[in-house]
């Protein structure tokens, strides 16, 4: 009986071992199957003329001809509006007018000169600084506003130019939110000023035949760094409160090579998909 008892018990777990075993195996085989199955990921890789041709703003754009130069020191009457942001010399403005009035001001300005200007703020951030950019329009288009404004919005790409001062300012800080629509304004090119080296007003005269020749010829080495030039700009220094890596610190050339081999060295590799709205948010 006690033999029969145990016989039962030993069958018992042998099918519960059983069971588990091929639960185990059925489970181990899906594993295979789903991990066969699985499909291969795509690498997407990350198209950088996205961001810099605006191609979100849609294919309708016509490129305008013609380019409009400004001296230094010349006045006139723009029309103006305000930025949330500083915008310098350079960069790429695009732009969207939904308002009508603002639409045909800018479209005759677009028709006569192309120029229009941007307003910064302050260092607060909610008022006009009184300073701007020269923008020039090189494509521009239309798209649909509603029938509301006409159907007739202006969506256009510009291009910073020149720094500007107005002429009239108000007499007491304005808002921002107070140069929202466009509006005529004049104003003054203002010009641009180099960044001149930190020890040129405390250099030694007696020292230039020394100094490496500015501007250096195409064909000709790199001197700023030699021995001769370094003993050179420290006898400079010599003559001032700070030591010579002081100077040095504040030198625009030096700064502006660090940064292009900086910028150079860095792999920016694959970018996570997809790309195109991550181009919006540049």
């Amino acid at each position: 009986m006690d033999d029969y008892l145990l016989n039962d018990g030993d069958s018992e777990s042998d099918g519960e071992s059983e069971e588990e075993l091929n639960m185990q195996s059925s489970e181990g085989q899906a594993r295979v199957v789903m991990t066969r199955t699985a499909a291969p990921v795509k690498k997407q890789h990350f198209d950088k003329s996205l961001a810099a041709s605006h191609s979100y703003m849609g294919g309708g754009l016509v490129p305008l001809r013609g380019r409009s130069v400004l001296e230094p020191g010349w006045q006139g009457r723009l029309p103006v509006a305000a930025h949330s942001g500083a915008v310098f010399p350079g960069e790429t403005v695009p732009m969207l007018m939904p308002d009508y009035d603002d639409a045909i001001l800018l479209f005759e300005a677009i028709q006569r000169d192309k120029l229009f200007g941007l307003l910064c703020p302050d260092e607060t951030g909610g008022m006009v600084s009184g300073y701007g950019v020269v923008c020039e329009v090189y494509e521009a288009g239309t798209a649909g506003a509603g029938e509301a404004r006409g159907n007739t919005a202006l969506s256009f790409k510009a291009r910073a130019r020149h720094r500007f001062r107005l002429l009239h300012p108000p007499d007491h800080p304005a808002p921002l939110h107070s140069y929202t629509r466009m509006r005529f304004a004049e104003v003054r090119v203002l010009p641009e000023l180099g960044p001149a080296e930190p020890l040129r007003l405390a250099r030694l005269a007696s020292l230039d035949a020394l100094r490496a020749p500015r501007p250096a010829p195409p064909f000709a080495p790199d001197l700023r760094h030699s021995p001769v030039a370094r003993r050179v700009r420290g006898m400079d220094a010599a003559l001032t409160p700070w030591p010579r890596f002081v100077h040095e610190l504040l030198e625009y050339r030096r700064v502006r090579d660090q940064l292009h081999a900086h910028f150079s060295s860095l792999d920016l590799g694959e970018r996570p998909p997809p790309p195109e709205p991550l181009s919006r948010r540049h």
